[in-house]
C-alpha cells in the first residue's frame, strides 16, 4: 500500500493515557465500557469533533473537558463502516492544550478470534466454560474499545476489570488492586502500562488455573490453564523461563522489573 492509499485518522486530537472499565458478561456475551482518554488537543486550526476508530461498538454518551476545565457536550455521533471510525461532535470549539474525553459504550464478544471475543473449553470434568480474552494484532482493538487504532499512535493504559468474583481477570500489567463490590463482583485495578501501540494491549477473563516460577532476574511467570490443569502449563512454564533468563543475557538487561509479572495465558 502506498502512502497515498493509507487512511490516517485526524492529527489535530491525539491520545497520551486511556482509562478503560470493563464489564464484560459471559453469560449474554455483552460487555459495558467506560473510558477517559487524556489528550492533546494541537490548537493548529479550530475543531469541534473527535474521530476515532470504531468497529461493532455503541456509543452511549460522550463529553470532552478541555484545559479550560469546560465540559463540551456531544451533539452528534457519526459512523462510518466502511472506515471503521465514528466521528463525535460536540458543542463548542475545542481549547488548544491537554484535555480529557469520557466515553460511556457497549460492544458484544463476538465469535470471529478478533477484537474482544470469546472461546469455549472444557475443564478437567469435562464441564462446557465461556471465557474471554482479546487478539488486537493488527487493526482489531477498535473491536473492542473506540480508540485510536494506529500503530504509530501510541500510549499509556490503566485497565479496569468489573467481573464476577469468582473469575480471574488478567491483562498486560500486575494487578494493582482488587475491590469487591456488591453483587458478588469485584473491581480489578491493573498498573499503568508503558507506552504502546493499541494493539500490544491485552486482557481476558475466565476460570483459571496457573503454575508459576521466577526468572533468574525474578521476573515472576505464570501460565494460565483450563481450571484442573495446571500441571500441562509447566513445559510452556520452562520454556518461558528459560527464553526470558536467554534474552536477559542477550541483551544485557533484564526484560522486566523484578517486581513485574509476566502472564501467559495456554
Amino acid at each position: 500500500m502506498s502512502k497515498q492509499d493509507r487512511v490516517l485518522l485526524p492529527r489535530n486530537v491525539l491520545p497520551s493515557h486511556y482509562e478503560l472499565e470493563l464489564s464484560p458478561d459471559l453469560d449474554s456475551l455483552v460487555y459495558g465500557g467506560e473510558l477517559i482518554v487524556k489528550v492533546t488537543v494541537s490548537g493548529e486550526e479550530a475543531v469541534s469533533d473527535v474521530t476515532l476508530h470504531s468497529k461493532e461498538i455503541t456509543i452511549k454518551t460522550a463529553s470532552f473537558i478541555g484545559a479550560d476545565g469546560a465540559t463540551r457536550s456531544l451533539t452528534g455521533i457519526s459512523y462510518d463502516l466502511k472506515a471503521t471510525t465514528v466521528k463525535l461532535s460536540f458543542d463548542g470549539n475545542l481549547p488548544a492544550g491537554d484535555g480529557s474525553l469520557k466515553i460511556s459504550f457497549s460492544g458484544i464478544l463476538n465469535g470471529d478470534m478478533a477484537g474482544f471475543y470469546k472461546s469455549a473449553y472444557s475443564d478437567a470434568a469435562g464441564n462446557k466454560k465461556i471465557m474471554a480474552s482479546t487478539q488486537f494484532e493488527a487493526l482489531d482493538a477498535r473491536r473492542a474499545l473506540p480508540c485510536w487504532d494506529e500503530p504509530s499512535v501510541k500510549a499509556t493504559f490503566t485497565v479496569i476489570m468489573v467481573v464476577p468474583q469468582h473469575l480471574t481477570a488478567l491483562s498486560n500489567m500486575p494487578e494493582a488492586s482488587t475491590v469487591h463490590l456488591v453483587g458478588g463482583k469485584k473491581k480489578v485495578t491493573f498498573e499503568v502500562s508503558p507506552k504502546m501501540s493499541t494493539y500490544l494491549l491485552a486482557f481476558c477473563v475466565g476460570e483459571f488455573d496457573y503454575v508459576a516460577t521466577k526468572t533468574k532476574n525474578g521476573v515472576v511467570l505464570r501460565v494460565y490453564s483450563p481450571p484442573g490443569r495446571a500441571e500441562h502449563g509447566k513445559f510452556a512454564l520452562d520454556a518461558g523461563s528459560r527464553a526470558l533468563d536467554f534474552f536477559d543475557s542477550f541483551f544485557g538487561a533484564a526484560l522486566a522489573a523484578a517486581s513485574a509479572a509476566v502472564y501467559c495465558l495456554w
